[in-house]
């Protein structure tokens, strides 16, 4: 196995891991819970199982068998985002708080790059070509540099909707270099790399997570600026 292979999987299982802890942390804190580590646990199992069988490879499958494992996690995004009763935990927490964690985006890009290295994946998927997401990284060691001396409604508005678009930015180039229906970049060599482990958790679980931190945040910036202008 290449050296840049075994650094970009150690890095990646870093990354699961400090998201793991987050989604645990946030989510028990927010529905004033305890086990919530225990689903996280499982979903990265059946996903991981799923990835070493094989099963998800075949990307002739209607639909795409890795879809299979997306659906879930963005179903649970919408789940926990419409949930009123996370409203008090927000409120009491300060703007940094989901805004910190997505510095966790400068390793992935790291990853995805020392990837692109070994030949595991295309160079349009990293920051040498259409991937710009470790600026959403970069930028949230900068909001939060400033946000924890400084709280400003406009600064957490413009992070999570950069943000945002970076990870749909991701999210698009990702599925539309796989071999499926869905395919409208073609790239050398095809990202397929996404169903097996450990990256199957890139799509699966690192990425959902990501989108769930811009979400919470976003609905916790609405109703801060929304406090203050009724202040």
């Amino acid at each position: 196995m290449p050296t840049e292979l075994i650094i970009a999987y150690t890095l990646f299982l870093f990354v699961v891991l400090y998201v793991a802890i987050t989604m645990k942390s946030v989510v028990n804190a927010m529905f004033n819970i305890t086990w919530s580590i225990w689903p996280i646990i499982a979903w990265l199992c059946l996903t991981a199982a799923a990835s070493t069988s094989g099963f998800l490879l075949d990307f002739s499958a209607t639909p795409p068998r890795i879809a299979l494992l997306i659906v879930p996690p963005f179903a649970t995004v919408v789940y926990i985002v419409s949930r009123r009763s996370i409203t008090p935990w927000l409120d009491a927490q300060p703007l940094t708080t989901l805004i910190l964690p997505q510095t966790f985006r400068i390793v992935v890009e790291v990853v995805l790059w020392l990837l692109f290295l070994s030949g595991k994946l295309a160079s349009l998927l990293t920051f040498e070509g259409r991937n710009f997401d470790v600026i959403a990284g970069i930028g949230a060691v900068a909001a939060y540099l400033y946000l924890r001396r400084t709280p400003s409604a406009a600064v957490s508005l413009i992070f999570n909707i950069t943000g945002l678009l970076l990870l749909v930015n991701v999210t698009v180039h990702g599925i539309g270099s796989t071999p499926t229906a869905l395919n409208i970049f073609t790239t050398v060599p095809p990202n397929t790399i996404m169903a097996t482990w450990p990256m199957v958790w890139l799509p699966a679980f690192v990425v959902p997570s990501a989108y769930l931190l811009h979400f919470l945040s976003l609905r916790q910036t609405l109703r801060y600026r929304t406090t203050l202008s009724t202040k």
